[in-house]
């Protein structure tokens, strides 16, 4: 079967189900499957939007896996505050 939905249903499901979960499933990666990881971010210029993906990179018996965490568009103090507490653990 086809599914065809618009973009607000399409956000939602992205938003409440997609997101979610795997940001769960890296979460339960990093706590029982791995001891080295690493978190990058940066800052990007897309015409009038400023953007700031959270990535995150582990080895696990799987082998290496690279993750999107989370995409920013406003990075705030408290952002930066975990971002820092992230960096010197």
């Amino acid at each position: 079967r086809k599914l065809a939905c618009g973009r607000t249903k399409s956000e939602a499901l992205v938003e409440n189900v997609l997101a979610p979960k795997s940001v769960e499933a890296v979460v339960s990666d990093l706590s029982s499957k791995t001891k080295f990881f690493s978190i990058s971010t940066d800052a990007s210029n897309m015409k009038n939007r400023k953007l700031f993906p959270v990535c995150v990179q582990y080895f696990c018996v799987n082998g290496l896996h690279k993750k999107l965490l989370d995409l920013l568009s406003k990075m705030t103090k408290v952002h930066l505050r975990s971002l820092t507490c992230l960096q010197l653990h």
